[in-house]
């Protein structure tokens, strides 16, 4: 109750709610304007007729308005009306949020997509919209590109040739390709019955294991990129081959989400390799067992690609040493630049192909002859160029070829000395006969001559001819191995040695004569004679090639002859032989004259300096006694005569030659046979006889000489009878003799003996033989020596 006073009436309210709901309201503005003017997208507040009432900070950076031109638009003016059509009007909005896509306007005019977050707001107490406007340009060009990119992906499926899907980690098919579900044999309107199916329903059971190895391999990170072939399974059942190349794909967080594959059917191409392989393996054999050889070289630089069998046996190497080698390395030297120009040739395309003959040298050092074809390699995949070489082994054609030319030229040799060999028989028996009667008179006319007389001078002079005339007959004889001869086993250094006396008065003062005989030697078999015929006409032949001072050595040795040997030296043949070398320093030969020097009559010396007879000589006892000669010169180097002499087995006949003349034997009075055709021989050989003491008993033919041998009164002490007769020869008469007189010796006497008493000029130990002409002195020791053995 008031009194009657002034007085104030206080009243009091507890404001306290109210002044905390204050303050929360504007703690809740103002962090709802700290949220407003912070937020990373632009924002905005207006009320239902689109008038702008708040924007922030970062819509002022992105349209390029300040606020207070902002405060003077409305929200329309922000958008592109041809991209604002679909968006609700600020009044139609509901209390949930709503979410759409326009298109706004900067303040330069240009535009930018923005997704838009809207809801309704209270805002100075009055209802407003609040939105949030995201500038989508990034997110609009990325699914731009995606869109793009779906479209390629699209198109590349749709094109490719392979098959493409999508296949869970468990082998669920999520995608299918039309290629691929007609690469199964399904229609394209079936790819959603694939969708969801197992991918081991596609691949062939014996398969399986190794398809669960490969996905294995790939979600591990093994087997990324790799490439298998599969035996897949189609809807009708049959079966075809697959190429499958796989990669893992991975999700946002980088784990294993599932498998992208791409199929290509290589059943045409496997059938191709199936055939190409068939097709390699045919060649392969065909090219391993060729009978001829075949290389496959790289034309560039000529390295052995392959090679077969063939081919490393007749270059004498194996496989794997040709293919580290090039074609040159096993050509003969002088071969390479003739295939060289060849092989220009084929690849500046002038020539297709060629072919030529070459010779190989092999590692020991021989050499092959083969015939080489080369043609180009048009395709082939090692992506170089390539040629086929065939070869094949001519090396017996060509040694065939040599045999047969070697044949040839001995045949004609030997027709050669066939025809000087009937010469030489037929003018021999008649030629020595005559010689036989020329001699004898001489000699007798000798013996009856004052040493003082004027004709002995003359008679000498007619001696000396007919020996001489004797030698020239001789030495036609040896050279068409005619000679008759007595071979024994001599150890050849001391024949040879037994000879260096006369040897050396045969070269004079001027040549030096080196002997250098050869250890240890085998004996040889050989008429001595024929030995001193041989190095007496070689060591005269290389006297005559030195001019003024010089030296000739004579040599023996030994040697075993291989067959590569024998091949490489005309008329040897292997086996053990003994060599006797005579070697000059003189003026030597070119090539064109050795080929001649064996020829009979063959000489470079002046006329009158030699009868082309010596090198002939030797030739002919050489070959009668199955050796051989091999010569070694160069013009200006000397000459080098090899004679290769078989070796012989048996005891050495010891060889020496007489010191002089002894004195001539005379008979005791031995009754003697003398059957002789030639009337002037008959009584020419009648005369000796008889002035050396025999009875002669002389006759005409050998049927005669029975008649007078079966009528005799006593036995004859000697048959000496011609070789060569008419109606019946030497050696029949011979023998028809001994059968009424067993123990009566006989003496053969010819100047040719045609082979009736010898084989091929050689007698035999038991036959007696002097060959015409003869001197008193030879007969007088020959029938000596006949009626004295035993």
């Amino acid at each position: 109750m008031l009194c009657g006073e002034n007085q104030v009436l206080s009243i009091v309210r507890d404001i306290t709610e109210s002044k905390n709901a204050q303050d929360q309201i504007q703690a809740g503005e103002q962090k709802f304007r700290d949220i407003f003017n912070h937020s990373a997208d632009a924002a905005f507040i207006f009320d239902v007729r689109g008038k702008l009432l708040e924007v922030n900070r970062v819509a002022m950076e992105q349209y390029g308005y300040s606020y207070s031109e902002f405060l003077t638009l409305t929200m329309q003016d922000l958008i592109v009306p041809e991209a604002g059509k679909n968006v609700p009007e600020p009044g139609n909005f509901e209390d949930q949020v709503r979410v759409f896509e326009e298109t706004h306007r900067r303040h330069d005019d240009s535009s930018f997509p923005v997704e838009v977050h809207a809801s309704k707001i209270d805002f100075d107490g009055q209802p407003c919209i609040l939105a949030h406007a995201h500038d989508i340009t990034s997110r609009k060009k990325t699914e731009a590109e995606l869109r793009e990119s779906s479209q390629k992906i699209e198109a590349i499926i749709t094109a490719s040739p392979d098959g493409i899907g999508v296949a869970s980690l468990e082998g669920k098919m999520q995608v299918v390709s039309d290629r691929l579900a007609t690469m199964y044999g399904y229609a394209v309107d079936e790819i959603p019955e694939l969708l969801g199916r197992s991918f081991f329903d596609f691949i062939d059971s014996t398969n399986h294991k190794m398809l669960r190895i490969n996905i294995a391999k790939l979600v591990s990170g093994e087997g990324a990129g790799r490439v298998v072939e599969y035996l897949a399974r189609k809807k009708d059942d049959s079966r075809f081959y697959v190429e499958i190349n796989s990669t893992l794909l991975l999700d946002s967080k980088g784990n294993p989400e599932c498998v992208l594959f791409v199929e290509r059917d290589i059943t045409t191409r496997r059938q191709a390799e199936i055939e190409l392989r068939n097709s390699e393996e045919k060649f392969k054999a065909m090219f391993d067992e060729a009978p001829v050889g075949i290389a496959l070289v790289d034309t560039q630089s000529g390295q052995f690609y392959s090679v077969n069998a063939a081919y490393a046996k007749i270059s004498g190497r194996t496989v794997e040493q040709l293919i580290a080698m090039d074609w040159m390395c096993t050509t003969h030297p002088d071969d390479i630049k003739t295939q060289q120009e060849k092989m220009t040739l084929m690849r500046d395309g002038k020539i297709t192909e060629f072919q030529m003959e070459k010779r190989y040298i092999l590692p020991n050092g021989s050499t092959t002859w083969v015939q080489l074809k080369v043609l180009p390699i048009t395709r082939f995949s090692t992506g170089r160029p390539l040629h086929y070489a065939m070869v094949e082994d001519i090396t017996d054609r060509k040694q065939a070829i040599v045999e047969r030319t070697k044949l040839q030229d001995q045949l004609r040799q030997a027709q050669k000395m066939e025809a000087v060999g009937r010469l030489a028989g037929g003018v021999a028996h008649d030629y020595n006969n005559m010689l036989s009667v020329i001699i004898g008179h001489a000699e007798l006319a000798l013996e009856r001559l004052d040493q003082k007389a004027a004709l002995q001078a003359d008679l000498e002079g007619i001696l000396k001819a007919s020996h001489r005339s004797a030698e020239i007959t001789r030495q036609l004889l040896a050279f068409a191995r005619k000679q008759t001869i007595r071979p024994k086993i001599l150890d050849l250094n001391e024949t040879v040695g037994s000879m260096l006396k006369m040897i050396q008065r045969l070269l004079g003062e001027d040549i030096e004569l080196v002997w250098v005989p050869g250890k240890q030697l085998w004996p040889v078999k050989m008429d001595p004679s024929q030995v001193d015929q041989v190095l007496a006409n070689l060591c005269v032949n290389a006297r005559d090639a030195i001019t003024g001072v010089g030296k000739i050595i004579i040599g023996t040795d030994k040697i075993s002859v291989d067959d590569y040997f024998a091949t490489n030296h005309p008329g040897a043949h292997p086996g053990d032989y003994l060599i006797l070398t005579v070697s000059d320093n003189g003026i030597g030969m070119d090539s064109a004259t050795v080929e001649q020097i064996f020829e009979p009559f063959f000489t470079t010396k002046p006329t009158g300096k030699g009868t082309g007879l010596g090198l002939a000589t030797v030739y002919g006892i050489v070959k009668q006694n199955e050796g051989f000669i091999d010569v070694y010169s160069e013009p200006g180097e000397g000459a080098t005569f090899k004679i290769y002499l078989p070796r012989q087995a048996g005891d050495v006949f010891s060889h020496t030659h007489s010191p002089g003349k002894s004195e001539i034997p005379r008979g005791n009075g031995e009754s003697i046979l003398l059957v002789e055709d030639e009337p002037a021989v008959r009584e020419m050989g009648h005369h000796m006889l008889t002035s050396l003491g025999y009875e002669v008993k002389s006759v005409l033919n050998p049927l005669e000489a029975l008649k007078v041998a079966k009528a005799a009164k006593s036995k004859f002490s000697l048959l000496i009878t011609d070789v060569v007769m008419p109606e019946m020869n030497g050696r029949e008469l011979a023998s028809q003799c001994r059968q009424n007189y067993p123990e009566v010796k006989v003496l053969f006497m010819s100047g040719y003996t045609a082979d009736v008493i010898a084989h091929r000029g050689v007698l035999d130990d038991d036959v007696n033989f002097i060959q015409k002409p003869f001197t008193i002195r030879d007969l007088a020791i020959k029938v000596r020596a006949v009626l004295d053995s035993k």
